[in-house]
């Protein structure tokens, strides 16, 4: 609202009136025009797309000669709410008040009245809302504008120089990858009725400073608008802000990238429950102050996430197997080749932009069909060319979108791209497989078979005494080798169940029921075949505990390790000796076969041992103390 200065005589009025600088006129059979009150008119009026609901701007001067510009909704031209006007300085009286609704109502009729929209991307399977609207051939032409400053999409720079920009980079695979996740959020709502887990492609980019993760993400944006950080409307947005903020920002766009940059600068804790929800595509239920539940809001597009670290990182997030099929992490990808070339992409992009995301959606718009088709190859592309994996089919969905998108991007514009969909499809699956290679049994029983490393000293041996002080959370056992099937001596750390919880909560696991399915699962458990715990004697007493399985190759890692012999049994001063004998004579016998090849080195340590040289409690030579 504001001072606006117009030319009254040029406004389109309904006949009978008269307006002009000085006044509003009604036309009176028996004495002419009368003057009913200061200039008034609508001038233009909107109708949303989404809701239907009109909206007009009404000039006026009020009095003092200012003149008014105000935005009016169509309910305030009723009996019950025309008099709100007053409050605005409309010259609203007694005299004049039906005869002035009736005059905006019937000019009303007069005006042009255009579509706006709130919303980007898919407003519906025939509308894709950017700065312009674009609608299928197929239905009913219409023109549609953007009514809203949350995003800027209006074309700035020119076309000829973005793809100036681009045939410089043409022939690097990785900035292949950049513009087809830039593109590939347009596809999300064409294929997303058929697979409901394709909701959004949330894809984390992780290097060091300086790898090329913003000038990547500043390219994938530029397909749709405005790229400049801290701009208004910039797509590019930093990850500085509260988790309600980010969902927020979010909200009603369905097909245009967005960049979170930087997820260091993140100023929560936990993650798991954003990244929960920018997957599925919908903000959490919430009741307002009168006890009514609050719209909920909505997106589905791509979502790029840039920093040092990603979203499956375990300071971050948990470490559950949802988060791992939700999004792409794509690690140490080398976007750029130098720092000149990572300069001029990010100039040239921010400068250039808004140009092809329109082009790409009005050739794909009146061929859906047939695109949900096509991605059924692409995502068995996927699928061959990714190792074996737990979470295979479901990520090969996510991978095909991908190759998908940079095949149409080649039929869009054949004469500038000739992108290489199974190689970037390929470079995505290698550059994230160490976030989905193995399952999160497997990352969890190494991440606890390190903390136990760790904090060895909490674990008993069989017979030693508790002590009041001691922390104590299990003991470490062996079984004996077997002789008669050839098994050899397995060590393993019995935990109590409760002080496994609390270790795996502290290595990320969101659920210690979870863990456990998949230690059994992955054998990694010596337990009874319908239980995963037994239980064992620890400290002298027995005990209910899980019985970890410890990989031979970190056996030698823990101390109490040398408190058994080679065939799992515990060692005694007799035992520890005999153990020394026997490595000296294979020493001896190395020496003998292979000493000649190695005349510098030796393979016969100084080992003479006398039986008196043994210490009482065996502790000498590992016995237990």
């Amino acid at each position: 609202m504001g001072e606006n200065p117009i030319v009254w005589g040029e406004i389109k009025i309904p006949s009978g009136y008269k307006l002009d600088s000085k006044g509003l006129y009604t036309f009176d059979e028996k004495k002419g025009y009368r003057r009913l009150c200061a200039p008034i008119a609508f001038v233009e009026g909107t109708s949303s797309l989404e809701t239907g609901e009109e909206e007009y701007r009404l000039h006026f001067v009020k009095s003092g000669g200012l003149k008014i510009t105000l935005p009016v909704k169509a309910n305030a031209l009723t009996n019950r709410n025309f008099d709100d006007l007053l409050s605005y300085g409309v010259e609203i009286t007694p005299g004049n008040r039906a005869e002035l609704l009736q005059y905006l109502v019937k000019q009303r009729a007069e005006l042009k009245i255009s579509l706006t929209y709130q919303a980007v991307g898919w407003l519906d399977s025939a509308d894709f809302g950017l700065a312009d609207l674009i609608t299928s051939p197929k239905s009913q032409l219409k023109s549609g504008s953007l009514k809203s400053d949350r995003f800027d999409l209006e074309p700035s720079g020119s076309r000829e120089k973005w793809f100036e920009m681009w045939r410089k980079i043409a022939d690097s695979l990785p900035m292949q990858l950049a513009l087809v996740l830039g593109l590939s959020g347009s596809l999300l709502g064409v294929l997303g009725e058929d697979y409901p887990d394709l909701q959004n492609l949330v894809v984390s980019l992780i290097g060091n400073s300086s790898s090329g993760k913003t000038t990547a993400s500043t390219l994938a944006v530029s397909v749709a608008g405005q790229s400049r950080p801290s701009r208004q409307g910039t797509l590019l947005r930093s990850f500085s802000a509260t988790a309600n903020a980010l969902i927020l920002m979010m909200s009603d766009n369905h097909g245009v990238p967005v960049v979170w940059d930087e997820l260091n600068r993140y100023k929560g804790h936990d993650l798991t429950s954003i990244v929960y929800d920018l997957s599925e595509g919908t903000s959490k239920m919430r009741v307002s102050k009168d006890i009514q539940l609050r719209k909920v809001s909505s997106w589905q597009t791509t979502i790029l996430i840039t920093g040092e670290f990603g979203l499956l990182d375990d300071s971050v997030t948990a470490a559950n197997d949802g988060l791992r099929t939700r999004l792409i992490e794509l690690s140490n990808v080398p976007f750029t080749r130098s720092s000149e070339e990572a300069e001029m992409v990010k100039n040239a992009a921010m400068l250039n932009y808004g140009w092809l995301l329109p082009e790409f959606v009005g050739m794909i718009m009146p061929q859906q069909e047939a695109i949900r088709e096509q991605f059924q190859a692409y995502i068995a592309m996927a699928k061959k060319i990714m190792p074996e994996s737990r979470y295979r089919d479901r990520l090969s969905v996510r991978f095909g979108v991908l190759g998908l998108t940079a095949d149409l991007a080649n039929k869009c514009w054949p004469e500038e791209m000739q992108l290489n969909p199974a190689g970037i499809i390929k470079l995505a699956i290698d550059h994230s497989e160490a976030s989905w290679g193995s399952d999160l049994g497997s990352r969890l029983y190494d991440g606890l078979i390190d903390h136990l490393k760790a904090h060895q000293g909490e674990l008993l041996l069989d017979t030693r005494s508790l002590s009041a002080r001691a922390r104590i959370i299990g003991n470490i056992s062996m079984t004996p080798r077997n002789p008669f099937d050839g098994e050899d001596a397995h060590m393993y750390a019995n935990i109590f169940p409760l002080a496994l919880k609390a270790i795996l909560k502290d290595l990320g696991a969101s659920s210690y029921k979870v863990a456990m399915n998949d230690f059994k699962r992955g054998h990694y458990l010596l337990s009874e075949s319908d239980r995963k715990t037994r239980r064992t004697k620890v400290a002298g007493k027995k005990e209910t505990v899980v019985s970890i399985i410890i990989p031979k190759t970190d056996e030698n890692d823990f101390v109490q390790r040398k408190s058994f012999d080679a065939s799992g049994n515990p060692c005694t001063p007799e035992t520890a000796l005999a153990e020394r004998v026997r490595r000296k004579a294979e020493a001896a016998k190395w020496e003998e076969n292979y000493g000649d090849f190695f005349p510098e080195s030796s393979g016969t340590p100084d080992i003479n041992v006398d039986i008196n040289d043994v210490t009482d409690d065996g502790s000498e030579y590992g016995g237990n103390p």
